[in-house]
């Protein structure tokens, strides 16, 4: 978050600012600045349970660069959210001005609803003084998680097609049928009355897959069950089982690859480790 007035947030100088940013924010290659010039903070936050930083500073330019990314083993993601003042972004090739109008994090879709509610979550979170994790930030997370897709949303969806309607109701059937371990696109096909092609055909016109579909449905399931539960231990193996995996390896490694952490490390969760292995053997054509 990149702000311009918090009278809460502790003035460093330029040496104090760089060491806290990058170790907070990763390897960057900052430009020097003149100690008379400078002035910014770094302050750590916990916006529903992300890790957040409020950050500003003065007449400075920061690059990611590939020595940076070299020198992390890694490479970041994150949204930026221009709370106060103005910036100037260049991502490959392309420069967004940030600051002139509130921009919810993402230039393009600043105008739709999902930015302007992403931007009032991160103004909330900047007036947020509780750090401790609330039971509610695990449900407030997947809104988050949602609304970061909406974002993303191909602009070809903007407009309507013919094969509309026949994707929304592709999208019913998943939802009616993605807890059973043996539906897959091969059941999906039939169900909707058309060949299996149509259907990779349909998801893949907007840039999307089948199965990753089901199994976003499947994994986003089972953190509702996490949450729910955290009151009462429940098996993980039958929290997959009860989201439409067959197997709990596979079940983990799709939760792991969706939220970052094990299902047992999930925020409320209360779950028991024993006897969490298979659930049952696998079938060719299911997407468990």
């Amino acid at each position: 978050m990149l702000h311009r007035d918090n009278p809460e947030a502790t003035r460093l100088d330029f040496e104090a600012w760089r060491t806290l940013f990058r170790s907070t924010c990763g390897q960057y290659t900052l430009e020097r600045a003149e100690p008379d010039a400078f002035a910014g903070w770094v302050r750590q936050l916990s916006a529903f349970g992300f890790s957040a930083v409020d950050v500003a500073w003065n007449k400075n330019r920061i690059d990611r660069t590939q020595r940076d990314i070299r020198i992390d083993g890694m490479d970041l993601y994150g949204a930026v959210f221009q709370v106060g003042g103005r910036s100037t972004v260049s991502h490959n090739g392309q420069t967004v001005q940030l600051g002139f109008e509130p921009q919810g994090g993402s230039h393009k879709c600043g105008g739709t609803p999902a930015g302007r509610l992403l931007y009032e979550l991160a103004l909330h979170a900047l007036k947020r003084d509780e750090a401790t994790f609330s039971p509610a930030d695990s449900y407030m997370q997947l809104a988050v998680y949602d609304l970061v897709g909406a974002l993303f949303v191909p602009e070809s969806w903007a407009g309507s097609r013919p094969s509309d309607k026949l994707f929304a109701r592709i999208h019913g059937i998943v939802r009616d049928r993605f807890a059973d371990p043996d539906f897959g696109p091969h059941e999906l096909a039939a169900d909707a009355g058309i060949s299996l092609r149509y259907v990779h055909k349909l998801f893949a016109e907007r840039e999307s897959s089948c199965l990753e579909f089901i199994y976003s449905l499947r994994v986003d399931h089972a953190a509702h069950l996490l949450n729910r539960r955290s009151g009462k231990a429940w098996p993980l193996s039958e929290i997959a089982h009860a989201s439409g995996f067959r197997d709990y390896t596979h079940f983990a490694r799709k939760f792991r690859r969706r939220f970052g952490h094990s299902p047992g490390s999930h925020p409320g969760a209360r779950v028991q480790h024993a006897g969490d292995g298979p659930v049952h053997g696998s079938t060719e054509n299911g997407a468990s």
